[in-house]
């Protein structure tokens, strides 16, 4: 050999040091024999698998049935809320838990078919205090969901309780025509 240790034969070192009855304690491990840094086995975390878990469930729907995309037009996520429907019906329900009806503002764009729900938090309190721990923070959103072409833009139900708004818009049930039948009487014309 010409001075240089090549991976190879540290291996052969190894396993003959281990053939020769060098074992337990006294044996030196594979990343010490080959001078390596300590391996560490990387665990993902609950949290991160359930992240990614609901990265690929939204994904799929995103693109195979191209559901989400369509209605949400703001990069906020919140207020959380749940879109469905029936075949009257098509139904929000927004969590805005601490706002206060008076500090809700709901807006509907005609053109656009957008609905924005805007709102605000308080904590007030009668006097000033001295605080050893403020957690309560006063807070705004806003949020933009571009409502189907096929309901009415001001909603039969709109209220707030325990913390959810609730808000249902009214299904359009397009008419089927009924082909009519035209008859128009050719004559004919004498050259």
């Amino acid at each position: 050999m010409n001075g240089k240790v090549h991976s190879g034969d540290l291996l052969d070192t190894y396993f003959t040091a281990y053939l020769m009855g060098a074992q337990g304690e006294n044996m030196a491990s594979i990343d010490d024999v080959l001078n390596l840094p300590q391996r560490r086995i990387l665990m993902p975390t609950r949290n991160l698998i359930m992240d990614q878990h609901e990265q690929i469930i939204n994904k799929f729907f995103d693109e195979f049935w191209n559901n989400r995309k369509n209605f949400i037009h703001s990069n906020t996520s919140y207020p959380k809320m749940d879109i469905f429907e029936d075949d009257l019906y098509f139904c929000m329900d927004f969590a805005v838990p601490g706002v206060d009806e008076k500090d809700l503002d709901i807006e509907t764009v005609k053109e656009t078919r957008l609905l924005t729900i805007k709102g605000s938090s308080r904590v007030s309190r009668q006097k000033s205090y001295y605080y050893h721990l403020k957690e309560l923070k006063q807070s705004s959103f806003t949020r933009t969901i571009q409502l189907p072409e096929n309901i009415e833009m001001d909603p039969e139900v709109c209220n707030l309780e325990n913390g959810i708004l609730y808000m249902a818009f009214k299904k359009i049930v397009a008419k089927e025509e009924e082909p009519t039948e035209t008859i128009k009487k050719i004559s004919i014309k004498k050259s």
